[in-house]
């Protein structure tokens, strides 16, 4: 939900900006919000609704290699069961 940043706590004083704690447009950067605990802004962060989200590489990564683990454990129990079939019914018989 949030994540750090860096942000100076000086930026804005309860004198220069009277609103009450919440969520806030980021006053540093667009289509993010960031916490204003009354006095400061802290480093909570939300993405704004126009914000883009890039996947991260190493979640892509993930993602192709737990498809591919999957699919070859699929075809491993595939050989098995063929080697079962055949310990159990033999060869096929030639027509």
């Amino acid at each position: 939900m949030s994540t750090p940043d860096d942000v100076n706590s000086g930026d804005a004083r309860r004198d220069e900006d009277p609103r009450p704690p919440g969520w806030y447009a980021d006053p540093k950067r667009a289509n993010r919000e960031r916490w204003w605990n009354g006095e400061n802004w802290t480093s909570n962060v939300l993405l704004g609704p126009g914000a883009k989200r890039f996947l991260k590489p190493r979640s892509v990564l993930a993602g192709i290699g737990g498809c591919l683990l999957f699919l070859a454990g699929g075809y491993m129990l595939l050989i098995v069961l063929g080697l079962i079939h055949l310990r159990i019914y033999g060869p096929f018989p030639n027509k």
